[in-house]
């Protein structure tokens, strides 16, 4: 079937967008995308490569998406601390409003097996790494670390995971003081360094 007059891949990717983020993206299928546009599922093919091209488009959206909002949030701020804490808290807000996009740049195979799919995956964190100017491994694992907390506790809220008692939003600055004093050697503010002080504390009395 040729391709729908008006119809272009922007829109089909978008739509796919929008059935993820509303309904999950477990439901999204060929046949929803193309319910959602009013066409008929054939004529998606002019434009996608089936479920599996429906779905690397998705996760190629997100990258882009994702990276941009991160880049956007540090624009700006006055130090490296203030912005690692605005990304932080700008993909904490990309994952709360487009849980079925951020989904998507997650579901992927491995790098070994797809790495064009890790690099849309990678396209976040370069946006850290570029902040930070990172020159050494000792950050490269610290920015693998933020990494892994950021998604660790989007993973947990979009999952309904159980967290520690107390206020979701200040276990998540804690976090956040706790790997942006070790990256950057900064607190933001007074409050900041009081958390982080009594996180240290813990961590140590564990120990």
């Amino acid at each position: 079937m040729g391709r729908k007059v008006g119809l272009t891949r922007a829109q089909v990717v978008a739509a796919a967008a929008t059935v993820a983020d509303r309904q999950g993206l477990a439901e999204v299928s060929l046949a929803t995308v193309a319910a959602t546009l009013g066409v008929r599922t054939p004529s998606l093919y002019a434009h996608v490569d089936g479920l599996t091209g429906l779905r690397r488009a998705l996760a190629h959206r997100a990258g882009e998406r994702l990276a941009a909002c991160l880049a956007a949030a540090a624009a700006g701020e006055p130090s490296p601390a203030a912005s690692l804490r605005a990304i932080a808290r700008a993909y904490r807000a990309f994952a709360r409003g487009h849980p079925g996009l951020y989904a998507a740049l997650r579901s992927g195979p491995s790098a070994e097996t797809d790495p064009e799919w890790a690099g849309w995956v990678a396209e976040p964190t370069q946006v850290i790494v570029t902040v930070l100017g990172v020159t050494t491994d000792r950050h490269i694992h610290l920015v693998h670390t933020l990494r892994a907390i950021l998604h660790g506790f989007t993973d947990l809220e979009q999952s309904h995971g159980s967290t520690p008692a107390g206020p979701v939003d200040d276990s998540f600055e804690t976090a956040l003081d706790l790997v942006i004093h070790a990256l950057t050697g900064e607190a933001v503010d007074g409050i900041a360094t009081q958390r982080t002080c009594l996180a240290l504390n813990c961590i140590r009395g564990v120990a």
